[in-house]
């Protein structure tokens, strides 16, 4: 496919729809689940998703680092916004809603690791 075409693949309802299964496959984004540590089960999954909508594994997840670094990127701003930069500014995002899921991997405490795009809590889980 040619590079615009690829542009108009990705439509807003794609994108949700894209959102909606991601959010259904942990493994795709938890590091907490047994399966995020399988490369095969992430494959699998990756293009299971890619199947519905009709493109590759490897393009859904180019699609999913991407609004990954947007998500986070939007919430730093969010955060900033609220430690009193001054500037108070509201995303208009329309993916922000259907990504909270993504909420319990970002952290923006001072004693949180820079991973993959994320600031993630680095606290050990009672065992």
């Amino acid at each position: 496919m040619a590079k615009m075409e690829w542009k108009d693949f990705w439509t807003r309802r794609k994108l949700e729809e894209l959102c909606n299964m991601w959010e259904a496959k942990p493994s795709l984004y938890n590091p907490k689940v047994r399966e995020y540590h399988d490369r095969w089960c992430r494959k699998h999954d990756s293009e299971e998703i890619a199947q519905t909508l009709g493109t590759t594994g490897h393009e859904v997840l180019k699609k999913i680092k991407n609004l990954k670094t947007q998500y986070a990127r939007e919430q730093r701003k969010a955060a900033s916004a609220r430690s009193g930069s001054g500037e108070v500014s509201l995303s208009k995002w329309y993916l922000l809603p259907l990504l909270k899921f993504l909420d319990v991997l970002i952290d923006s405490s001072p004693k949180a690791a820079h991973l993959g795009g994320y600031e993630v809590s680095v606290t050990r889980m009672p065992d």
